[in-house]
């Protein structure tokens, strides 16, 4: 049995430490968006293999089946992968690799309360148990005290979050309905994500290195949104 934290974003950690996936057969547990290995979905962990796999928005339990009493998965990708893609591929079927409980359902346990079950006094015994003020060195509140406009600032913050429209996010929310829908506006070759679309996609990363040369820096490719607003804001 496979089982991950999930997580919930709140003001402070409280909920998502009480959350607990156990993942039985993987009937309901997106093997790429659902953080069941890590606490962490594989789509951030591993992020070139998801751009490649031709399994997106399969649950775990279409990722592999049993044989012979044994789980073997079964990986597919859009073209041949390269060496340092095919090392991080070693590396997700180590993190993976373990038995499925095929007679079992993926549940839900709330770890607070003994029962397993929610409760409100659990729950307030959580939330009155941890700090809930933001850390003041956290990258949220430096983007907040920046002396950018505020509607800058609010995109940002957006950004930060993952709540900007992509088509990703899009196909997550059903608004979209086919996972061809979901590719990049710009080079129609990878999902649209929102590190992606602002960073990796070879149409904006030129961006990126023309104006960090404009600036006179060198520019190291960063391979999230987080990191891009460290080092802007590291520039001073």
């Amino acid at each position: 049995m496979f089982t991950y934290r999930g997580t919930i974003v709140a003001s402070s950690d409280w909920f998502s430490e009480g959350v607990v996936r156990k993942v039985g057969n993987g009937s309901s547990t997106a093997f790429w968006f659902d953080p069941w290995v890590g606490g962490l979905p594989l789509k951030d962990r591993y992020h070139r293999l998801f751009q490649v796999s031709e399994q997106c928005l399969e649950l775990v339990e279409n990722m592999g089946s049993r044989e012979h009493g044994q789980w073997e998965w079964d990986f597919r990708w859009k073209r041949e992968l390269s060496v340092a893609e095919f090392n991080l591929f070693q590396e997700l079927l180590h993190v993976v690799t373990q038995s499925l409980s095929l007679g079992m359902e993926d549940s839900w346990v709330w770890t607070l309360d003994p029962t397993g079950s929610y409760s409100v006094k659990s729950a307030y015994l959580a939330i009155t148990s941890v700090e809930v003020a933001p850390e003041p060195n956290s990258l949220l509140t430096r983007v907040w005290k920046s002396w950018a406009p505020s509607k800058v600032i609010v995109f940002s913050w957006q950004l930060l979050q993952d709540r900007v429209p992509t088509r990703q996010n899009l196909l997550r929310r059903h608004v979209l309905r086919e996972a061809s829908l979901s590719l990049c506006a710009l080079c129609g070759d990878f999902v649209e994500s929102i590190n992606h679309l602002f960073i990796t996609c070879d149409y904006i990363s030129i961006f990126w290195y023309n104006l960090a040369r404009w600036l006179g820096f060198e520019l190291v490719s960063p391979n999230s949104i987080a990191s891009l607003f460290e080092w802007f804001l590291s520039l001073g």
